[in-house]
């Protein structure tokens, strides 16, 4: 049996390192999905540092060399921004299905207005399954993340987004005033 993994041309690993740097990865990603059961991965930088400190890598590069491996060997799923177990998968119970379809509803209603995410969950009752929710619906697409705490129905980022290329195809230049009146806001 094979005692090392090499993980680059130039970089070998002990096998019970790389399978101890595994369970750790698995470890992480499991306590991450039964705490955000709904979400569908956890930020890939945020995973990158937690298994560097859980592995004490000083090097952040060799925590997302290992994340790259353990995605080519099928234990994780990389999403691009996000990474689950690749085991995992997102299941709406009643509940949480109706929160979905409200927040979706809710942030439509907005158009190009903005709220920001407190003041858009402020009614609800359970706030971090809220924000749960709202992350989940910006990672299937339906929301656009304008900023850690401003989203906008992808909808009507589109929308506006094609009024500003329109626009400018147009006339060579837009200003604020003129993109403002161009959207009604």
């Amino acid at each position: 049996e094979e005692r090392t993994i090499k993980l680059t041309d130039d970089l070998i690993a002990h096998k019970e390192y790389f399978d101890f740097a595994k369970d750790a990865t698995k470890e992480i990603l499991e306590d991450y999905h039964r705490k955000n059961p709904i979400s569908s991965g956890i930020q890939k930088g945020e995973l990158s540092k937690r298994l560097a400190d859980k592995l004490r890598i000083q090097d952040i590069k060799m925590s997302d060399l290992l994340i790259k491996l353990f995605n080519e060997i099928g234990l994780i799923d990389d999403k691009g921004k996000l990474v689950a177990l690749s085991t995992f998968k997102v299941i709406y119970n009643k509940e949480q299905l109706a929160l979905q379809e409200s927040l979706e509803k809710l942030y439509n209603g907005y158009g190009y207005e903005i709220a920001e995410l407190e003041e858009a969950i402020s009614d609800y009752k359970d706030k971090n399954l809220a924000k749960q929710m709202v992350e989940a619906l910006e990672s299937e697409g339906k929301l656009h993340r304008l900023s850690y705490k401003y989203y906008m129905h992808k909808s009507h980022w589109d929308r506006a987004i094609s009024l500003l290329y329109d626009f400018i195809n147009a006339n060579e230049k837009i200003t604020l005033a003129e993109y403002r009146d161009l959207l009604g806001t």
